[in-house]
């Protein structure tokens, strides 16, 4: 997948996919995890990785997966045939109710006869300040267990805020 503009593209969303290109997942994603610490808001980060990564396939999954959020722009195809969603003003537990049912009507739902799975990676900001670094890794390494486990399943990566300001309290200046 292409994850840069090209000198014939000018959007910053894939012609192929509709989702935003890779390339600007960093930078939009540093922008509303500073917005949701400003607002004091939560924020929820996702990777899905379907189990069928043929590139045909990825294009109409990419498609489906746009029409399900009502923010395409927080929708970033990936280099490996998945993708990220940034879920804004959500709570780790509304993220995973809402991604568990995208699941579930996923493995529902049949692709050129074929029935297709995929399995989803959560990290959530939950009252942390936190780097998009950090909660990409929290989403990858969940997303890895979901499909280590055997895959068509959901892992959520859940910070314990008490612990986390206790930590952050003791270290010394």
């Amino acid at each position: 997948m292409n994850t840069w503009l090209t000198a014939g593209e000018k959007s910053m969303f894939s012609s192929q996919t509709s989702l935003v290109l890779a390339g600007y997942l960093a930078e939009r994603l540093k922008f509303e995890i500073e917005r949701a610490a400003s607002f004091d808001q939560d924020l929820v980060f996702a990777l899905i990785a379907p189990a069928n990564r043929e590139k045909s396939f990825f294009i109409e999954f990419s498609k489906a997966i746009a029409d399900r959020f009502p923010f395409r722009d927080l929708i970033f195809e990936q280099e490996d045939n998945s993708c990220a969603i940034i879920l804004p003003d959500k709570s780790l537990d509304q993220a995973i109710k809402e991604l568990e049912n995208l699941r579930k009507l996923f493995e529902k739902k049949s692709w050129h006869k074929q029935r297709t799975t995929i399995s989803i990676g959560l990290g959530a900001r939950n009252g942390r300040l936190i780097t998009q670094e950090i909660l990409v890794i929290e989403a990858r390494v969940s997303l890895k267990k979901a499909i280590k486990e055997g895959g068509n399943c959901l892992i959520a990566f859940r910070a314990d805020p008490e612990k986390f300001r206790k930590v952050v309290t003791s270290v010394s200046g």
